[in-house]
Order: C-alpha cells, then structure tokens, then sequence
C-alpha cells in the first residue's frame, strides 16, 4: 500500500491516476444519489451562509465603531500629528458599504445561476446523457454549442468585487499599520509575533485550499462544484482527505492565536490594529468563498465545453462507461447547487430584513 505522504506528493506532482478518478467518482454519485449527509451538506454550505455574512458585517461594524468611538476621537484630537486618523475612519466606513453592495451583486447572479443550472441539466446534459447514435452525438455537440453562445458569462462583476475588496482591506491593514509605526506606536513584541504566525498559518491554508480545488477539478469534470459546495469529506480520496485534515487543522491553530492577539488589549491605536490583524483571515475567507461562490456560472461553461470536446472524439468516447458516469455524476450535483443557492438567497432576504 502506497504511504500515505508519499501519495501526497506524487498526486500534487502527477495528478491523480486513472483509478483514483474513477473511485471519486463512483463515490460522489453513491453518496449524492442517496442524498446521504453529503447531499445535505452541500445544499447547507451555500445556504447556510446567514451566520458568516452577520460575522463579517460584525466585524465591519466593531471595527468602524472602535475608529468612531470617543475614547480614539479624544485620542486623535489631542496631537495634530494625528489628524490622519480621521482618513482611516472614514475610508473603513466605506467597506461596509461596498460589502453591501456586492451581497446585492451575489443575490441577482444567485438568481440567474439556478436558471443556468436548471438549463444545463434538463436540457443539455439529458441530451449528452442520451447519447447512442451518431446522429446523438452530433445533435449534443450543437446543443452544447448552442447553450455556450446562448449563456455568456456573467460572474466577472461579482468575482470582481469581493476581490477587489479583499486586495482594498488588505492595502488599508498594512498602510494604516505603516503609519501607526510612522507615528512612534509599536505593538508588544508578544504581539508582533502572534501577527506573524497568524500570516504565515492564513497563508499556509490558502494554499492547501488551492490544492484541494486543483485536486478535485483533477479527479472529475464536476470537482469544481464541491469546491463551491464546500463538501465536507474527501469522496473517498485519501489524497483530498488528507489535506482537508491539514487545512482544517491549521485553521484550529489559527483560530487560537486570533483569540490571543484580541486578548492583548494594547493601548490606541494598537488596539485597533490587533483587531484588523486578528479578523483579516475571515475576512479574506469569506470573500474567496463569495468569489468560488461566483464561480458558478464560469465552472457550468466551462464543463459544457469539456463535455463538447469530449464527445467530438467520436461515438465510441461519448458511450463509454466512465464518461457516461462523468455525466451522471454532473446531473446529480445540479440538484444540491439549485438548492443551496435558492437557500442562499433566502439566507441574504433574512440578513436584509
């Protein structure tokens, strides 16, 4: 039996085997067509997103309050020198505002997905699924054709907006954190350090997260969709377990030491800066998955054109077994995504009200 760790690094280095392809996908369609727990996670991990919108807007609130409280307006008003501290107060008050808007953004594109997906697996995946004569394959190759001209992708406004908040957030965290040095404040050395590691554990899982989304677009055409589900289980992968078991526990790890750094209680304004400091990994979570999130209608696109290129290879390429299970396995997963994005917009209609 190949050693676990080893067959980390032969999958990040090669790829997954013909094998391993296709036990992820045999897995995925047992599981999600007998809408086990698996099913009922991925409709929950898009729409049970009340909870971390309410923690974001949390945190955009406590910031933008500690900025406006009178015990920092005092602060500031006392130095002339620190009159630039009234820009950074109004420029974090703006974020919230654009966080808002990109959740209305979210909730039209939400809307047009479910049609997409709904349109993609009544009418054109049924038509690839069907296919036994070449007069089928040729009548799915112009369908799947027609659906790509007839469905431009609409997803860069939202995608754009959440990483351009997150590229926004993250320049205002480091200059806000030049000037407070630039003014003589300078945090605790146990505070520096807790700074650090937290950036070097937020980094670290970042990159195992682009691990598990490359390995799972590398085992099936549909990978893409539970990385936007947000699956919790590997689909019978070692590999994909493995490295969710190394995300999830350096998330716990970080999670501690942004519980620590909040507990300092350092003096104005390094105060302030701890807090921005501990909360920037959610914040930057959050707005990858409302990206991965946007992904939606790219990733449909995008497997209309495998599928396409697939079945040009000939009758024998569209009829065979595992291509038939590929697209099985894509009809299967449209159930749960419809149903967690419209519970993804019942959770946005609760958060507005």
């Amino acid at each position: 039996m190949e050693n676990p760790h080893l067959a980390v690094e032969r999958f990040l280095r090669d790829g997954p085997t013909d094998e391993e392809k296709a036990a992820f996908v045999d897995t995925a369609l047992a599981l999600l067509t007998q809408k086990s727990s698996t099913y009922s996670t991925a409709t929950d991990s898009l729409g049970d997103v009340l909870s971390a919108m309410t923690a974001v807007r949390a945190v955009f609130n406590t910031i933008n309050a500690k900025f406006n409280s009178s015990t920092y307006i005092v602060w500031a008003s006392t130095n002339p020198n620190l009159f630039m501290f009234f820009k950074y107060t109004a420029d974090w008050g703006v974020f919230g505002a654009r966080w808002d808007q990109g959740l209305r953004t979210s909730y039209d594109l939400a809307g047009k997905n479910v049609a997409v997906v709904d349109q993609f697996d009544s009418i054109y995946l049924a038509k690839v699924e069907n296919i036994k004569t070449e007069q089928d394959r040729l009548d799915a190759i112009k369908a799947l054709q027609q659906f790509l001209d007839n469905n431009p992708d609409h997803s860069d406004e939202m995608s754009r907006t959440f990483l351009d908040l997150k590229r926004d957030i993250a320049a205002f965290i480091d200059e806000f954190r030049e000037w407070v040095t630039a003014m003589g404040f300078f945090p605790s050395l146990v505070a520096s350090i807790y700074q650090a590691n937290i950036t070097a554990l937020a980094n670290e899982i970042a990159e195992l997260d682009k691990q598990i989304q490359s390995g799972l677009s590398s085992l099936s055409m549909s990978g893409i969709y539970f990385t936007i589900l947000d699956v919790s289980g590997s689909m019978g992968s070692i590999i994909i377990y493995i490295l969710m078991n190394q995300r999830d526990e350096k998330k716990r790890s970080l999670k501690v030491l942004q519980d620590y750094l909040l507990a300092l209680q350092q003096a104005p304004p390094l105060e302030l800066l701890d807090k921005l400091d501990s909360w920037k990994p959610d914040l930057v979570d959050m707005f990858d998955r409302m990206v991965t999130m946007a992904e939606v209608w790219s990733s449909v696109r995008s497997q209309a054109i495998q599928f396409r290129v697939h079945i040009e290879g000939g009758l024998d390429a569209a009829t065979n077994m595992r291509f038939k299970n590929e697209v099985k396995l894509a009809r299967t997963v449209c159930a749960p995504m419809k149903e967690g994005l419209h519970r993804y917009m019942e959770g946005l209609n609760l958060y507005w009200n």
